[in-house]
């Protein structure tokens, strides 16, 4: 999983807050730590300290997120701006999308996604049966 991927994690933590305490976004403020963020990720990849701090530096470098007042810990008191919540909302979006689309669908994505390689396949495929057909002569 990639940094900004972790990244997106944290805002979906926000997002969660969010939904939990039925407050708009720029009134939700949160400390995060290894223990709120083992709360709310479901993929374990926040769970260490550094990989904690990577993630939120993210975050406040891309402007998804800022400390509301200057408090004696980097992490504390960090709200969502109206472009993190865009993209929490987004991503969270994305996420019910993928989970309702019908397998066929899917399997129809995935062939388009990778049509390159279903053609070189296809063209092996091709070549192996002319071969076949030379050395049956």
């Amino acid at each position: 999983m990639t940094t900004t991927q972790k990244a997106y994690n944290i805002l979906d933590v926000f997002y969660q807050e969010m939904l939990k305490q039925g407050k708009p976004y720029n009134l939700v403020c949160l400390t995060l730590d290894v223990k709120m963020i083992d709360v709310f990720d479901d993929s374990g990849e926040l769970n260490t300290p550094e990989t904690l701090k990577a993630s939120i530096n993210t975050c406040i470098a891309n402007e998804w997120i800022h400390q509301v007042c200057a408090t004696d810990t980097q992490y504390s008191n960090l709200q969502l701006t109206t472009t993190g919540f865009g993209i929490a909302k987004s991503k969270r979006m994305q996420k019910e999308l993928q989970k309702n689309t019908p397998t066929l669908k899917k399997v129809s994505l995935c062939i388009e996604e990778y049509k390159g390689l279903g053609i070189l396949l296809g063209f092996l495929t091709s070549i192996g049966f002319l071969m076949w057909a030379l050395l049956q002569l």
